[in-house]
């Protein structure tokens, strides 16, 4: 039995095994970063459209009740 041999195995396992462990954490920690950065930047236009929306919201409303107004008193 090459009990050296097995041992090398082995150790080249365990040292590939910890090699992608730490490939893994990287990633994962890369992969949690770029998530938790395209959420702050989708709250942020939700912030901006939400914005948006109070202030076209009663304009527009002001538009349609003139129109309104308008074809109303002409009819």
């Amino acid at each position: 039995m090459e009990n050296p041999r097995i041992e090398s195995l082995l150790v080249e396992i365990r040292d590939l095994q910890r090699q992608h462990l730490e490939e893994y954490r990287r990633n994962a920690g890369e992969s949690i970063a770029a998530q938790r950065a395209a959420i702050e930047q989708a709250s942020k236009v939700q912030q901006r459209l939400a914005r948006l929306i109070r202030v076209f919201v009663p304009v527009i409303g002001v538009v349609v009740i003139c129109l309104l107004w308008f074809l109303f008193r002409h009819a």
